[in-house]
């Protein structure tokens, strides 16, 4: 059975709905890290309130969001707690310096590291997308494990999980560029609202098309492996 099973590609739920948030579940996080600071800025703006102080305000909302997943899942999240950790040291050291470039950039740290580590990880024995996808497929099973390993030496899944490596980190270098570039270019107020969209939606286009490779490249292994399995014995 393990060897019919590694003649092709693991399916695509490994890597895909059980894995990668759904594009329902990201609708609380677009409210909250997005619409609700945006919101809580005009108000405060409005009021008299000056800008670095405003736009600080808002991160109350994200770590809301982290403590209620947190709640929800009774797990602890380390990218949740990276994120409170950067969160943190933003707001701290916004208030210090009181420049509202580095309140209205200092997500894009986050992500752009994000990024970084995805792209250093070809340094690794094995890029980080693997340890992902082995994670969701096996969990802690030790046959799984062992099968996702033996998986490993197989060429055309190495450029599978490589390619997938490369697209999340170059996909978040340039979101976090992107961002800073919108600071420099645009009002606080209009920043507000358009780095956190650019967040959510560059990891929705990154899920998506994480779905749709991953399965392509399941099918054409799939497709590939019924072939070989047809062919004429030598």
């Amino acid at each position: 059975m393990a060897e019919e099973v590694a003649h092709s590609m693991p399916p695509a739920p490994s890597i895909g709905p059980q894995g990668l948030p759904s594009l329902r579940s990201l609708g609380p996080d677009l409210v909250i890290d997005a619409a609700l600071p945006a919101i809580a800025y005009q108000i405060l703006s409005r009021h008299g309130v000056a800008d670095v102080p405003a736009l600080t305000a808002g991160a109350i909302f994200p770590v809301a969001n982290i403590i209620r997943k947190f709640i929800e899942k009774r797990t602890f999240d380390l990218v949740g707690g990276i994120v409170l950790f950067f969160i943190a040291v933003g707001v701290v050291t916004s208030l210090i310096s009181g420049s509202v470039l580095f309140v209205l950039i200092k997500e894009s740290f986050i992500t752009g590291l994000v990024g970084l580590v995805f792209l250093s990880s070809f340094l690794w024995k094995r890029p980080i997308m693997f340890y992902f996808a082995r994670q969701i497929g096996a969990g802690d099973d030790a046959q799984r494990l062992a099968y996702w390993d033996q998986l490993w030496e197989r060429p055309r899944f190495r450029h599978v999980m490589r390619t997938m490596t490369m697209v999340w980190g170059v996909g978040y270098v340039v979101e976090a560029i992107a961002r800073v570039i919108v600071a420099l270019i645009f009002t606080p107020g209009i920043v507000v609202i358009i780095s956190p969209v650019m967040a959510i939606g560059t990891t929705l286009a990154l899920i998506l098309w994480t779905r749709s490779y991953g399965r392509a490249a399941y099918e054409r292994g799939q497709r590939e492996a019924a072939l070989a399995g047809t062919a004429p014995a030598a």
